[in-house]
């Protein structure tokens, strides 16, 4: 089917499209591109009218890595989007400073929740073959009758589409059975899928998957996807993660993917992911799920509510998958993390508390991270309730040793929350109760 698209194309790269026919006779743009503690490099770019598209070439640890990039430039400010792979990448904004009639200088936000730093300094090295080019662009990228369509790419290595296995998983509450799909305004909670969607950043998405959790604090909605297997090369969760339009009332939700793998004998690890209802898409989400690697169980996929409210928590995952990260570049990231009672070499004492135990007084916060390919800092962030308590650095994360191990007191009973900080990105949230064995 085609459709017409206009300057923010940039946002197709999430769902793995790509725009035909290629604009041609555009200005060239070329220069360095300092990522802040992710890696220095090169980005050149072509611009036709307000449109951008090129490449971001950088270090990691011993290649170059060369990333697709597909945005718009207007006035004094930039967005754009970096392709990562065919299901995943991260927006790009920032502003454009104009030195002279060739050189720009550009700084901004990247990354999840544009929490990462990145800056930049272009200089255009050719302009269009007839054309008189001034400043930074203003016009409109279409000319009149122009059409654009949208093809969408093959998607190899894709394990599981969330998305289109959804029928087939089972939907629960926290006790009932759900059927698929639901109807929305059911207060029990519902999960459906929704074509042609806008959400909260006011773009049309083609397909969603809406989940949302039963309508009272602290509500949930849960995704049973069964014998899912994970291959050898290990596997990526990814999707982009969101609201619907119109659900401003939210006080926010967690997302959450978890495994349930019959021969996994770690750590069992948790990570939550926050969102509000702030006007913007988290393009980029991502969980690794190599841990489960050779194995056959099952991967959940779970929206949590927040303490107030759930009436409004349209909560959204955009184009699900799994991928095989065979032959895929590797970023580095959280896998996830565990609070127990204390440390035993490499195994945590009665993580999460257990049945007996309990998480009162010290207590052991374990972190793990993948494809650590250089040092980089960690912080987290605690909370009692809805108050914030302390922030504390945990050094570094690095090749050698890809977790940490952190002893932390928690005198205070009552429900906690520690928000891990990676790389200056906030990457997700654990929470336990700290009490007594036995309550």
């Amino acid at each position: 089917m085609k459709r017409r698209i206009f300057v923010w194309v940039w946002a197709a790269g999430a769902l793995g499209f790509v725009v035909a026919p290629r604009v041609v006779g555009a200005d060239e743009w070329r220069g360095r591109i300092d990522l802040h503690q992710g890696g220095t490099g090169i980005v050149e770019f072509t611009l036709e009218g307000t449109a951008v598209q090129g490449k971001i070439v950088v270090k990691i640890g011993d290649r170059l890595v060369e990333t697709p990039i597909d945005g718009k430039w207007q006035g004094g400010v930039i967005e754009f989007w970096r392709k990562l792979s065919e299901t995943s990448g991260q927006p790009f904004k920032g502003t454009v400073a104009q030195l002279d009639d060739r050189h720009v200088k550009m700084a901004g936000k990247f990354a999840a929740g544009f929490q990462g730093d990145w800056t930049s300094e272009c200089e255009r090295v050719a302009v269009s073959a007839g054309k008189e080019r001034r400043g930074v662009p203003t016009g409109s990228r279409l000319r009149p009758g122009t059409i654009e369509v949208l093809i969408p790419l093959a998607r190899p290595g894709v394990v599981l589409d969330f998305a289109t296995e959804a029928p087939r998983a089972q939907w629960t509450n926290a006790w009932l059975v759900l059927g698929f799909p639901g109807e929305p305004g059911n207060v029990k909670g519902y999960a459906r899928l929704v074509h042609q969607a806008r959400l909260e950043d006011g773009k049309v998405y083609p397909r969603v998957l809406e989940t949302h959790p039963h309508q009272q604090p602290r509500g949930i909605v849960t995704g049973r996807y069964a014998e899912v297997p994970i291959p050898a090369s290990g596997a990526e969760f990814v999707a982009g993660v969101g609201f619907l339009a119109g659900a401003d009332a939210t006080d926010g939700v967690y997302f959450e993917v978890r495994g349930e793998f019959p021969g996994y004998s770690g750590i069992p690890l948790r990570r939550e992911y926050f969102k509000k209802y702030d006007h913007a898409v988290v393009a980029d989400f991502c969980q690794d799920l190599s841990r489960f690697q050779g194995l056959r169980g099952m991967i959940i996929l779970s929206v949590n509510a927040g303490k107030v409210s759930a009436e409004q928590d349209r909560a959204v995952w955009v184009e699900p998958r799994l991928r095989s990260l065979a032959g895929e570049p590797k970023f580095a990231s959280f896998v996830g993390g565990a609070i127990g009672k204390s440390r035993q070499g490499g195994q945590l004492v009665n993580p999460w508390g257990g049945k007996s135990g309990g998480l009162l007084g010290s207590v052991v916060l374990y972190l793990r991270f993948a494809n650590v390919d250089r040092p980089y800092p960690v912080r987290i962030e605690s909370y009692r309730g809805e108050s914030f308590v302390s922030a504390r650095d945990l050094g570094t994360v690095d090749p050698a040793c890809q977790e940490i191990w952190q002893t932390l007191a928690r005198d205070v009973p009552g429900e906690w929350r520690e928000r891990i900080i990676l790389n200056g990105t906030y990457v997700g949230d654990l929470r336990y109760t700290a009490s007594q064995g036995g309550e």
